[in-house]
């Protein structure tokens, strides 16, 4: 199916193609858009791994631990991206590294696991359409600056008796 109008919205995926509508939930913990996940391909991570689907602008990350950190330059594998509008992590990522997600021109939403622990120094730095973000409660401390330069960035949602470690500037 060829179409030019693909959403995707709590894994399920709706195409609309000459007036018929198709919806199609999909579990993307074993495969991805009915393909099988190639996990050598795709690390961000020791053991996390991450697709990309580019026709609904979905991005999926999986696996256990913490993601690589990685230098302003260093070849973040988002960064400047301008497909990604959703991005899912999956339970079992502990860490999000430095500069993980910079520069997000087009997402709009992300859903952070409950077993996430830490938040690396900008991970979240210039994002152009993201209005929220809930923090779950089981982060412990943050990197400095992680939502820097994010001016769409209207409310960061937290657990109001958690105390957060981080470093200021």
């Amino acid at each position: 199916l060829q179409s030019s109008n693909v959403t995707c919205e709590n894994n399920v995926f709706e195409s609309t193609e000459n007036e018929i509508n198709i919806q199609v939930r999909h579990d993307f913990s074993n495969d991805f858009c009915g393909k099988e996940v190639n996990k050598t391909n795709s690390k961000c991570g020791d053991n996390v791994y991450y697709m990309k689907e580019e026709i609904s602008g979905y991005l999926y990350l999986y696996g256990e631990g913490n993601t690589y950190d990685y230098g302003w330059v260093n070849k973040q594998p988002f960064y400047n991206d301008n497909i990604i509008k959703q991005i899912k992590i999956e339970e079992g990522i502990n860490g999000l590294g430095i500069y993980l997600f910079v520069q997000m021109n087009e997402l709009e939403t992300i859903s952070l696991p409950k077993s996430l622990i830490t938040i690396g120094t900008a991970c979240f730095e210039n994002w152009k359409k993201l209005e929220d973000v809930i923090i779950p409660s089981g982060v412990l401390s943050f990197g400095s600056h992680p939502f820097a330069y994010s001016t769409s960035l209207k409310e960061i949602k937290v657990d109001k008796n958690k105390a957060f470690r981080g470093k200021s500037n």
